[in-house]
């Protein structure tokens, strides 16, 4: 499998991981891409900070697309040792990475930043 990236904290680096993963959550995201630390999700329903409910909500919206994907109807067409050698795949991880590279955007302009309700 591939190598683990380094998760970056994107401007909120001085915000404690938990409160990191907060405003995560609070955004909308269902789902955290590259974190392997769930402990912090614990963490924060058992300090009430969010609620087992809200990550309920997330789990189904998650799960819903999976099954509308189609990814839980043939379980028998699929082969763990094939998926374990295709998963993380040096071509696929440099293609994607390619793909995250060409897909960036830079905003270069002498109107930057934007005044609030500013329409260019």
């Amino acid at each position: 499998m591939g190598e683990p990236m380094a998760a970056r904290a994107w401007g909120v680096e001085q915000l404690d991981r938990h409160t990191r993963v907060l405003r995560i959550l609070e955004a909308g995201a269902d789902q955290l891409g590259g974190e392997h630390c769930p402990e912090l999700i614990v963490d924060l329903v058992e300090q009430g900070r969010i609620t087992e409910a809200g990550i309920d909500v997330s789990a189904r919206r998650i799960l819903r697309d999976k099954f509308r994907l189609g990814l839980f109807d043939e379980r028998r067409l699929v082969d763990p040792e094939q998926a374990a050698e295709v998963a993380g795949r040096a071509a696929f991880r440099s293609a994607g990475l390619d793909a995250q590279r060409r897909s960036v955007v830079v905003l270069a302009s002498s109107v930057l930043p934007l005044a609030e309700g500013c329409a260019v």
